[in-house]
């Protein structure tokens, strides 16, 4: 991504880390004692830079910049070719009054003086979070459970075994930094410090606001005490009542209906083994509702009035029923998710459905889940350094509710291309899948007899047509009869003189 390799002796950038879209560099600097030097050229709130510094120490500058690639694709960057932010979608983070605010153009977040999100507006003026419009419920909080279950069920959900709600008795004033900002990210920082009734909770929340970035990252860090569950909590700005969720699973989505479940009275939501995205629906799945990306934490539950996600769990023990953990957790843990708007945004009114609603999810759940993979490559000889250069072999799929989850030639049959599809509306049952393919190495000219089939039902294998594009790709077209799937693409040997693709060096 970057046009000049990590171990180059002609390169001042050295790839640190990516993820969500960005890309860390550092690069070395010398400055003279006493003395200021200008070392990158474009300063950190400068919207016309592609750069933006983070952070600075030991002779050395980290800096961050975007980076858009397509699916299914690899794409070479040359420095000459990092775009600066658009006008109009830079990060902004600014402190009024206790509040924190952030903005990129695309939403507008509040983080209040409790450390918690006070507010979350889209670019649309929807309003997905508000503390204003419903004074009685915060619209984020965390809240810390007395749990005597074991490391399969909550307490909850297991008559006689204890589940209840631990009172806070103070709250210390949470320490609140702004510990990064630029036109391309910020980061906001809280110290916590809760008091229990027996015991006092620390931990640090940070929130990351990216440019082009549709939702708000959070993280927490801290440790969980000896039986105890904490939770984050979510309610909206109105008295809708949420009827139905909607959340992934390992390779597609389900609609579940709240209901009250368990044997708490402080407690009452079904929790989920979610996966990729939580969607409580207020209207359809179509319209403009919240989103939710869990990261690390699997366990999620919508009620009729608010969402839940298992962020700490420590039950040592195994309560009243037995089979607990041995022994008790004592590291300190960072658990990440994220909240989102509507991934509809924008496209109201444009023939929304079910499955296209479905299908921006996924990818958006991927990019957020499944961050990009990048390296830093020599100069290339003869490339002009003018134009990012970007291959794929796969360039589009119809409905956009499948995506391509695995790609890869055969261990036995190496001539064969295997390509694993999941589609996130599998209840769209009889729906023709079409998969336009480049003719990257040939791969258009060398194929023969394309199949598909299940992965639950593998023996049953069905053939797949094909048609060729004017672009010279070919598209292949099947009925896909289970949410995931496997195309499986024999070719014909490839002669060694070949290339297997060409950028046009």
């Amino acid at each position: 991504a970057i046009g000049c390799g990590s171990m180059s002796t002609s390169c001042p950038l050295q790839k640190v880390t990516i993820g969500s879209g960005m890309v860390h560099m550092v690069t070395h600097v010398d400055v003279p004692m006493h003395s200021s030097t200008s070392a990158i050229g474009c300063g950190s709130m400068s919207t016309s830079c592609p750069l933006q510094k983070v952070t600075i120490g030991s002779g050395m500058v980290h800096m961050v910049t975007h980076v858009d690639v397509p699916m299914h694709s690899s794409t070479s960057l040359p420095v000459s070719a990092l775009k600066a932010p658009s006008h109009g979608e830079t990060v902004v983070v600014s402190s009024s009054s206790g509040d924190y605010v952030l903005g990129n153009g695309r939403l507008t977040a509040i983080i209040g003086d409790n450390g918690m999100l006070r507010s979350l507006v889209s670019r649309s003026g929807h309003i997905y979070l508000s503390e204003t419009q419903n004074p009685s419920r915060q619209p984020m909080r965390l809240e810390a459970y007395l749990d005597y279950g074991n490391i399969y069920r909550y307490g909850y959900e297991m008559d006689g075994c204890g589940f209840v709600k631990e009172p806070i008795v103070s709250r210390a004033t949470p320490i609140i930094n702004i510990v990064e900002s630029g036109p391309l990210r910020a980061v906001i920082e809280v110290n916590l410090k809760i008091q229990l009734a027996n015991r006092a909770l620390n931990y640090t929340l940070t929130y990351t606001l990216a440019y082009g970035s549709d939702k708000v990252e959070i993280s927490l860090t801290g440790t969980a005490p000896t039986y105890i569950t904490l939770m984050v909590a979510y309610s909206f700005p109105d008295s809708k009542e949420i009827t139905h969720f909607t959340h992934g699973t390992p390779m597609s989505s389900i609609v579940k209906t709240t209901r009250p479940y368990g044997y708490a009275n402080d407690f009452s939501g079904l929790m989920e083994p979610v996966h990729d995205f939580v969607v409580p629906m207020q209207q359809p799945l179509a319209s403009l509702n919240p989103v939710f990306y869990p990261k690390h934490s699997p366990s999620w539950a919508v009620t009729t009035d608010s969402v839940y996600g298992v962020l700490l769990r420590n039950t040592p023990g195994g309560g009243c029923a037995g089979f607990g953990a041995d022994g008790s957790d004592r590291e300190t843990h960072k658990v990440e998710w994220a909240v989102g708007v509507s991934v509809n945004e924008g496209h109201v009114g444009a023939g929304n459905s079910d499955a296209l609603t479905l299908g921006r999810l996924a990818l958006e759940s991927q990019r957020y889940n499944r961050e990009i993979f990048a390296t830093l490559v020599n100069d290339c000889p003869g490339c002009g350094h003018q134009q990012p250069c970007s291959v794929g072999l796969v360039t589009d799929i119809s409905p956009p509710s499948v995506i391509v989850t695995a790609m890869k030639m055969g261990t036995f049959n190496n001539n064969t291309l295997f390509v694993r599809l999941a589609n996130y509306a599998a209840f769209e049952s009889g729906v023709e899948v079409v998969v336009t393919f480049s003719n990257l190495g040939g791969l258009c000219n060398r194929l023969t007899v394309p199949f598909a089939s299940a992965l639950e039902d593998r023996l049953q294998i069905s053939p797949a047509s094909v048609s060729r594009t004017s672009g010279g790709g070919c598209t292949i077209s099947f009925v896909p009869k289970m949410a995931i799937n496997t195309l499986m693409l024999p070719l014909t040997t490839v002669s060694s003189s070949e290339p297997l693709f060409s950028c046009g060096w």
